[in-house]
């Protein structure tokens, strides 16, 4: 089913076939050396050039992409391990030259040592998608044709879409802060299931304590997303940013329960859900980063 919703989403041909990774294993939980994370090359949110991610010490297998458990920002790596950071960051580096794109890379540490689980281009919000699509081009990693070719007409749309102001959201309501997952502001009747999503004839926030492949077709269906766990590089922020839905992630276990069919608005720039529909004001064009660049 989720193949289906997904390939269906972004045209892919129903006879595709089905890719296998071979790996030797390696185990994130072998003691305080050891651990498990993500990187991402560049910020995938904004598309800033800092190196951008989460650790998780003693983690394991999908203990972070699976959004189950709260991970610690990569700068606890540094700290804890500056050998195992300085080569992660160095290996990011060179397969980000070496692809001419944004990196998307699973790690684990096993007693000190680096292991890279897959590297791949990263999903990005369609904020970032701009500013890298320029930057890249810019700095003579690609050519203007393929920068122009990695912007969709859909991700101009959400990054030129209005956003809240400052005088609006000083009156509001509150109802939860997060981890800003993909950037844009989302309104909508709140859904605790994909199902509840995909039947909606109305605008619905889906709201999950996490996301999982098996809710693809609920996130497509969807305005925007809100999950009570889970980080900047789980399942439901990664996916959400490919899809160029706003979202929060993290606002805390049991926070979403009461909400169901409630209006809420989403914030994903700013990791904030506000009760009730907001109004919105335009962004000038000029405040985009990269945006007058490419056109």
């Amino acid at each position: 089913r989720r193949a289906v919703a997904y390939r269906r989403h972004w045209g892919i041909p129903e006879d595709g076939g089905t890719a296998v990774v071979v790996q030797a294993m390696v185990f994130g939980n072998l003691g305080e050396a050891s651990g498990t994370g993500v990187l991402f090359t560049r910020d995938p949110l904004t598309g800033a050039s800092d190196p951008f991610g989460d650790w998780l010490p003693g983690g394991q297998g999908e203990d972070v992409v699976a959004g189950t458990h709260d991970p610690l920002p990569l700068a606890a790596l540094e700290d804890a391990m500056p050998d195992a950071h300085t080569a992660l960051i160095d290996a990011g580096g060179l397969l980000e030259r070496e692809n001419g794109d944004v990196q998307d890379i699973e790690f684990t540490i096993e007693n000190g040592r680096l292991y890279l689980l897959q590297s791949r281009a990263a999903k990005r919000s369609p904020l970032a998608a701009v500013r890298t699509a320029v930057e890249l081009a810019d700095a003579g990693a690609i050519d203007v044709p393929t920068a122009l070719s990695r912007i969709t007409p859909d991700q101009l749309e959400t990054v030129l879409a209005p956003l809240l102001s400052e005088e609006v959201t000083a009156a509001a309501e509150i109802l939860a802060r997060g981890t800003p997952a993909c950037p844009g502001v989302a309104h909508g009747r709140v859904v605790e299931t994909p199902d509840e999503a995909e039947v909606a004839d109305d605008d619905v926030i889906l709201a999950r304590p996490t996301t999982s492949p098996e809710d693809v077709s609920g996130m497509i269906a969807a305005v925007g997303v809100v999950t009570e766990r889970g980080g900047a590089t789980s399942h439901a922020a990664v996916v959400s940013r490919a899809l160029g839905r706003p979202s929060v992630v993290g606002v805390g276990e049991g926070v979403t329960a009461a909400w169901h069919d409630d209006l809420v608005t989403v914030d994903g720039s700013k990791g904030v859900v506000y009760a009730g529909r907001l109004e919105t004001q335009e962004v000038p064009v000029q405040e985009i980063p990269g945006l007058e660049r490419l056109i």
